[in-house]
């Protein structure tokens, strides 16, 4: 009699056990009219609720970054069994970007963040393949950046694309391709300079090492004076400061300073297109 209590017992842990996975698994439901989505502007695919809860859910602390990319609003089309529609950040088309596509048979989200100069990262739920029209936008992506690239590099004057120090203004001058890395804090600051054409888009990148609750950050400015001049009044941060991206409004010089607080080993990307 104890024997088949224990075993009673034991069945009932282990089905308790079934049901919490299980509850805690479970997705809400897609809208039985999705299909219905195609046609429309991405905002409605991204800003349905079910669809909204389900993508932060698979983003966690990348939702921010993924929905940045999202500032076009592009029609959601139907490639056959999915839904997809991408988006781009104004001013940086091909160059920062995000995807999304709906499996209409299994119900399934599968999401995506393109970054020029990082690996593209893919976000599937239940850990399912990447589709075919994901890593085809991916691909076309990486197929533009690539060609971009190797043009910018052929149209370099000068074969150092890294930091030379500009004997006139003290700051270190940088050609339209560099990454330079250095190590700052307190009350100083690293200063950059880079000559852009009106109409050309200038992207920085700025990475550092994390020591605590330390934390680097950069500025752009049309002066050479850090403590006296304006930031620039065109452009915009992203991913929490760590990118900044903008359109040239006029060719002449323009300075970057990195700062950080209590101090840092960084990088700083940069790419003048």
């Amino acid at each position: 009699m104890k024997k088949v209590t224990l075993i009673l017992l034991m069945t009932f842990v282990s089905s308790l056990s079934v049901i919490a996975q299980t509850a805690k698994t479970r997705r809400p439901a897609l809208p039985s009219d999705i299909s219905a989505i195609a046609g429309q502007d991405s905002d409605s695919l991204l800003k349905n609720p079910v669809i909204t809860a389900r993508m932060k859910r698979l983003l966690g602390d990348k939702y921010d970054s993924f929905m940045e990319s999202f500032e076009t609003l592009n029609p959601v089309t139907k490639e056959g069994n999915f839904l997809f529609s991408s988006g781009c950040l104004i001013h940086a088309c091909t160059h920062l970007e995000s995807a999304i596509a709906v499996d209409l048979v299994s119900r399934t989200i599968y999401l995506s963040i393109f970054r020029q100069d990082e690996k593209t990262r893919y976000f599937n739920e239940g850990g399912a393949a990447t589709p075919k029209v994901i890593r085809d936008w991916a691909n076309r992506l990486r197929r533009i950046n690539q060609t971009n690239s190797s043009e910018s590099m052929r149209s370099l004057a000068a074969p150092n694309i890294a930091a030379a120090l500009d004997e006139t203004s003290g700051h270190k001058r940088l050609h339209s391709l560099a990454s330079v890395r250095g190590f700052i804090g307190g009350e100083a600051h690293d200063s950059y300079v880079v000559h852009a054409r009106r109409g050309q888009l200038l992207m920085l990148r700025l990475y550092w090492q994390r020591e605590g609750d330390n934390r680097a950050s950069l500025a752009v400015s049309k002066s050479p004076d850090f403590y006296s001049g304006e930031q620039a009044r065109f452009g915009a941060e992203y991913d929490k400061g760590q990118r900044w991206v903008g359109r040239i409004p006029e060719t002449r010089d323009y300075y970057i300073y990195v700062v950080a607080h209590p101090s840092a080993h960084y990088t700083l990307k940069i790419s003048v297109r």
